[in-house]
C-alpha cells in the first residue's frame, strides 16, 4: 500500500508522513485549535488536484461552522469550481494512522464539505454547505463535525469544469477550526 499526499500543501510542510507525525497541530483534550495558513495555487494546475490545506490526525473533527477558505480571483472563465473535503493518505482510500495501519475501508471523501463551490473565478469565501459529509455523516451546517477515521489532509479539489489558466499564481487562504477528543465522550 502506497502513501498518497496531496501534490500541493503550504509551505512548511514536507508532504509525507513526517507531517502527521511531526507538524499536526493537536490538542488531545478536546479543544478547538484554529488551523490558519496559505497555499500558493499556479497557473496551468490541473483539474482534479488535491490542494492540501492541512494534515490531520485520526479522530480529527473539523467544526464547519468556524472554518473558511478563502478564493482569490485564480480564473476569469466561467467554469473553474472547488470542493472541500478529506483525503485518505493511502491510495486504496481505506483511513490509515500514522504508522500506516489501516483503520477501517470508509472512502476518502473530497467533497464532504463543500462541493462544486464556482468562487475560483469570481473571488470570495467557499461556503461549507455540502450535505454528503461521509457514509455516516449527514446535513453539514453550522456546528456540525465528523469523526475522520485516520490520517490525512484537509484538502481543496480543483473541480472537473476549467483548469486556472488565465491568472496568475495566488494564494488560498484559510482558517480551520478542528478538535479532537480521544476519550469518546461525545456531549
Amino acid at each position: 500500500m502506497a502513501a498518497v499526499f496531496p501534490k500541493i500543501y503550504p509551505t512548511g510542510y514536507t508532504g509525507d508522513y513526517q507531517d502527521f507525525i511531526v507538524r499536526t497541530k493537536k490538542d488531545a483534550s478536546g479543544a478547538l485549535r484554529i488551523i490558519t495558513g496559505t497555499v500558493s495555487v499556479t497557473s496551468g494546475t490541473t483539474i482534479g488536484t488535491y490542494i492540501g490545506l492541512a494534515p490531520f490526525n485520526k479522530g480529527a473533527k473539523l467544526l464547519t461552522g468556524g472554518s473558511q477558505v478563502y478564493s482569490p480571483i485564480l480564473d476569469s472563465g466561467t467554469g473553474l469550481t472547488y470542493s472541500v473535503g478529506y483525503y485518505y493518505a493511502d491510495s486504496s482510500s481505506n483511513g490509515v494512522d500514522s504508522l500506516g495501519i489501516v483503520c477501517s475501508n470508509d472512502a476518502s471523501n473530497s467533497s464532504a464539505y463543500s462541493s462544486s463551490d464556482s468562487h475560483g473565478q469570481t473571488g470570495g469565501f467557499i461556503s461549507f454547505t455540502n450535505s454528503t459529509l461521509g457514509s455516516t455523516g449527514g446535513t453539514t451546517n453550522v456546528g456540525v463535525a465528523h469523526d475522520l477515521i485516520g490520517d490525512g489532509w484537509f484538502v481543496v479539489q480543483v473541480g472537473t469544469a476549467s483548469t486556472p489558466t488565465n491568472q496568475a499564481a495566488a494564494s488560498l487562504t484559510f482558517s480551520l477550526a478542528v478538535s479532537y477528543d480521544q476519550s469518546g465522550v461525545t456531549n
